[in-house]
């Protein structure tokens, strides 16, 4: 098993070398995708998860693949082209759900990740992430 309890270093290692060793199996390139995902890096996700697109075949899977690419195109702010994978996989939110749905999930990721600045005297806390800081969560 690639991924096993919450390890996703070393879930991601595995995957990568599973990659490595048959670059053409696309479960391979959407696990690591959503294994990126779970680790807070919807950028490093994306082209996983685009190559799994190309990989994968089966209708089935690949809703579930352009539902994760959606998630981390709009985590990654790119609403247009989150929207259009997400209607892809069958989800049908206007830009204005999308938008709310990935700064809430921003604005969760950022808290459950906020490491404290030792640097600073009073030692306040910043996102773990601060390129995805910005966002606000706005009501659902």
């Amino acid at each position: 098993m690639f991924r096993r309890g919450n390890d996703l270093e070393e879930a991601a290692n595995n995957f990568r070398r599973a990659i490595a060793l048959d670059p053409e199996r696309g479960p391979y390139h959407h696990s690591l995708g959503v294994t990126l995902l779970d680790q807070g890096n919807p950028a490093q996700a994306i082209p996983s998860l685009e190559r799994a697109l190309t990989l994968v075949t089966d209708k089935v899977d690949r809703a579930f693949i352009d539902d994760n690419l959606g998630a981390a195109l709009a985590l990654t702010g790119n609403i247009s082209a989150a929207l259009k994978h997400m209607r892809a996989a069958g989800e049908d939110y206007t830009p204005e759900e999308l938008y709310a749905w990935a700064a809430q999930d921003i604005a969760e990721l950022n808290k459950e990740n906020t490491i404290w600045n030792d640097n600073h005297p009073d030692r306040t806390p910043r996102p773990m992430i601060p390129e995805l800081a910005p966002l606000k969560p706005v009501a659902r």
